[in-house]
């Protein structure tokens, strides 16, 4: 491989993203990662490892990769601000964490599985699949057939 060839599809944290995406645009195709974040990571990596972030993912070599990926496994401890995290003051360790892919997912599942076992309201919202956050159920979150209006019969 050439220095000016560029790879079409990268790995970079379980994800496989296209090569010529720029590192703030593929970073955000990983779940968990938002516009905000990637940019922070990537500001990060050009702060700590000289790694621009207009460059593309297909141009990276293996070690900068590994570097990125670094970055994302623990952000907050390479200068990522702690509000950028999506676990923020976590239930388990009490620190700033920020979760990618599988590890997320199954965050998210614990949280609503502990919701349902101290028989929460948002618990029992999610049992019964109904809306959590307060929204309306008189005309939406119907189950089955649409039911149009009934007419009285003369």
């Amino acid at each position: 491989m050439t220095k000016d060839e560029v790879l079409s599809v990268v790995r970079v944290g379980g994800k496989d993203i296209n090569g010529e995406k720029t590192i703030m645009l593929g970073l955000s195709e990983i779940k968990g990662i938002g516009q905000q974040m990637s940019r922070a990571i990537a500001m990060c990596a050009e702060e700590k490892f000289a790694i621009k972030p207009g460059t593309k993912i297909g141009l990276l070599s293996d070690s900068e990769i590994e570097k990125i990926e670094q970055i994302i496994k623990k952000p907050i401890e390479f200068g990522v601000p702690s509000f950028a995290a999506n676990r923020r003051k976590d239930l388990a360790d009490g620190k700033d964490n920020h979760l990618t892919e599988a590890d997320l997912q199954f965050s998210k599942m614990e949280d609503v599985s502990r919701l349902r076992g101290i028989r929460a309201y948002r618990g029992i919202r999610h049992e019964r699949n109904l809306p959590v956050r307060g929204q309306r159920t008189r005309s939406t979150h119907r189950k089955g057939t649409t039911l149009g209006v009934k007419r009285k019969k003369k």
